[in-house]
């Protein structure tokens, strides 16, 4: 079975290895730490959306020793939309964010999009948002990145004519 991580820090770790900037001025939004309050150039991660195109649920016994075990397979497919904010007090966060772009195409990218069996797609959208942190006089670009992932669970099940199924709230 192949690996499966979030879609958001799987951007992440290519960022990290992509561009010139550290891992501590790369940010997964609401992830704890707090941002920079020096000049440099940061980034900031934030999922802006997901749709899920697939969801399905099946069962399998599966056979372990001499047991057999009912399992339930529920599997879903989604395209999750996700916010890189490239933010820098000079202008430096305009020339970054097509090294974002840059960085979709790149082998690195291929090779987790391997491991994670999803799809991040190689063109973006850049937008100016710089307008959004006001009297900072920040530089903002955001890039909206789309990527396709899928998600698994197995779990064991009882078979479906149990009768004691429990209620779990009351009328």
């Amino acid at each position: 079975m192949v690996d499966w991580r979030e879609p958001i820090k799987v951007l992440a770790d290519l960022l990290v290895k992509e561009l010139p900037i550290s891992s501590d001025r790369i940010f997964i939004y609401n992830d704890g730490r707090p941002l920079p309050k020096d000049d440099g150039l940061y980034i900031v991660l934030s999922i802006n959306g997901s749709e899920v195109f697939r969801n399905t649920s099946k069962t399998k016994n599966i056979k372990v020793g001499e047991e057999v075990t009912f399992t339930e397979i529920q599997d879903q497919n989604f395209k999750q939309d996700i916010i890189v904010s490239v933010i820098s007090r000079d202008s430096s966060a305009r020339t970054m964010a097509n090294n974002v772009v840059m960085a979709l195409s790149s082998i690195y990218s291929q090779q987790l999009q391997e491991r994670y069996a999803c799809h991040i797609a190689r063109i973006s959208n850049i937008t100016d948002a710089s307008f959004l942190e006001k009297t900072d006089m920040l530089t903002r670009m955001d890039v909206l990145v789309h990527i396709l992932s899928w998600k698994q669970l197995n779990k064991t099940v009882d078979y479906y004519e149990v009768e004691d199924v429990e209620s779990i709230f009351e009328s």
